[in-house]
């Protein structure tokens, strides 16, 4: 893992420094993931390379490699037996980042009641987008107000404070978090 900036004198630099200062904090380049791969089994988080093959830089985040840049919208993973995107030309829920920052939009709705649940897993965000720290996101439903919560494990939950949600009940899956 890189050692931060250090202003250098006339001092002779051990192969700890080096690595630390110098290798572990520069732009490397390779020709593909197989080649990063083979010669970096054990990259920190932070670490940019260039891939030549795919004219792609990255950066590693989360335990991911992530293009840096615009990212592509990705699909949320829902719990397919408690909540569904509402369709009907709607956008899905998904997450895409513009720099470090992450936004998730779409409209989704309850497949079955949850009883007398008022905190319940509803989705996963894929790795690479998940935030560091639980961010919370205050949003409306059709049936009442509601907190979504976004775990460092990627887990979503859905809390409720006054009775649970009925089925069929809706709301915006809206928020935005930092990488750092």
């Amino acid at each position: 893992m890189g050692l931060g900036r250090k202003v250098f004198g006339s001092e002779t630099l051990s192969s700890a420094e080096v690595q630390g200062y110098l290798m572990d904090q520069s732009v490397m380049v390779f020709t593909g993931t197989a080649q990063r791969a083979a010669e970096l089994p054990a990259p920190a988080e932070g670490m940019v390379c260039v891939l030549t093959d795919t004219d792609q830089v990255q950066q590693r985040r989360n335990g991911a490699w992530i293009d840096l840049g615009a990212v592509p919208p990705v699909a949320v993973t829902l719990d397919g037996t408690k909540l569904a995107n509402f369709g009907g030309g709607i956008r899905t829920a998904r997450v895409w980042a513009q720099g470090r920052t992450v936004f998730c939009s779409g409209l989704v709705k309850m497949l079955a009641a949850q009883g007398t649940t008022l905190e319940v897993s509803v989705a996963t965000i894929p790795a690479g987008f998940r935030p560091v720290e639980r961010e919370t996101f205050p949003t409306l439903s059709s049936a009442a107000p509601l907190r979504l919560d976004v775990y460092p494990t990627g887990d979503v939950k859905l809390v409720t404070f006054t009775t649970a949600l009925a089925i069929n009940a809706t709301w915006p899956f809206v928020g935005h978090w930092n990488l750092d």
